[in-house]
């Protein structure tokens, strides 16, 4: 499902494996010992680097579905309902990013009431 180069060659997602660790080279891995000034303690992050480019590409997805930018997590439904009634209070809620995008509940009241904490 996927070449030498690790790009999908599957006609489709849905024919898509996903990469198992046996698919995977054996690592290395170093300790490099240093201490981060801006962590508590001297610690530095462990892990979390590849969660960085999810939370601006989710961001991105509620600004095209509803208009409305958020910048601080969680992107809980509560806040986003706030976000887009603050957006729509004030003017300034987006138009959908293309047709068809936008006919969520910023676009049509709900059925029942939605409270937000």
């Amino acid at each position: 499902d996927h070449g030498r180069a690790g790009l999908h060659n599957a006609p489709s997602l849905l024919d898509y494996r996903i990469p198992t660790s046996l698919d995977t080279p054996e690592l290395e891995s170093l300790i490099v010992e240093s201490i981060d000034p801006e962590g508590p303690y001297g610690a530095k992050e462990a892990g979390e680097g590849p969660l960085h480019p999810s939370i601006p590409a989710i961001a991105n997805a509620i600004y095209d579905a509803v208009g409305v930018r958020m910048d601080r997590l969680p992107f809980s439904p509560p806040r986003v309902w706030r976000a887009i009634e603050a957006a729509r209070a004030a003017g300034t809620l987006a138009k959908p990013a293309r047709p068809g995008i936008g006919d969520g509940p910023a676009r049509r009241p709900a059925k029942e009431p939605v409270h937000a904490d």
